[in-house]
């Protein structure tokens, strides 16, 4: 009985090293897997912070490209407004010079 007894205590300290066994295990797993996703949310904190400043400089790029746009604009406008009154201004002395010629 009392090798009966021996050999049952045995194996219940047999198992419950295989159950903390196991349990360590497990909880190394788990802290892995944390860390995993740690790491991946990291990596994907990085790059969206990437695209964003990537997108911020195109936008900034754009902006700045619309500006000279806008200038070059301005300028052709004035231009055209100079020529146009020159025209004219031509067109009048023209006139002006044909009356008295007659």
């Amino acid at each position: 009985e009392e090798e009966l007894v021996d050999w049952e205590s045995g194996q219940l300290s047999s198992a419950m090293r295989k159950i903390r066994e196991a349990e360590s295990g497990f909880d190394q797993e788990m802290a892995q897997a944390r860390e995993k996703r740690r790491l991946m949310i990291e990596r994907q904190r990085e790059e969206l912070a990437r695209e964003m400043a990537e997108q911020e400089a195109q936008f900034r790029e754009a902006k700045e490209g619309m500006e000279r746009l806008k200038a070059l604009m301005l300028e052709e406008k004035q231009a055209l407004a100079a020529a146009e009154s020159a025209a004219r201004e031509a067109h009048d002395l023209d006139e002006a010079a044909a009356r008295e010629a007659h």
